[in-house]
């Protein structure tokens, strides 16, 4: 299992995203869908969980990577392949 945001932030910052100016929408897609991609060609297996908890860090720090996080999770529960899952819930302690 693979914490959404974790790979947020990996891509904005090994990527080189620039969020300074209020973000780089399609190059954020790009970068998360490139990571997953190179795992897939390595025969990884996964699934991708957000946590709603850690929506609230990304509105206090980045309030428009609170609105890219909503599109990224979108983009994936429509765009990857049928083998990898998406998954939303409350916490990492949640059921």
């Amino acid at each position: 299992v693979m914490d959404g945001d974790s790979l947020l932030s990996f891509v904005l910052k090994e990527q080189g995203v620039d969020w300074s100016s209020g973000g780089q929408f399609l190059h954020l897609a790009f970068g998360v869908e490139r990571f997953l991609h190179s795992l897939i060609a390595r025969g990884a297996l996964f699934s991708v969980a957000f946590f709603d908890l850690h929506a609230k860090l990304w509105a206090a720090s980045h309030p428009s990577m609170l609105f890219a996080r909503s599109l990224i999770i979108s983009h994936l529960e429509k765009c990857v392949p049928h083998n990898v899952k998406v998954a939303k819930f409350e916490s990492p302690f949640s059921e």
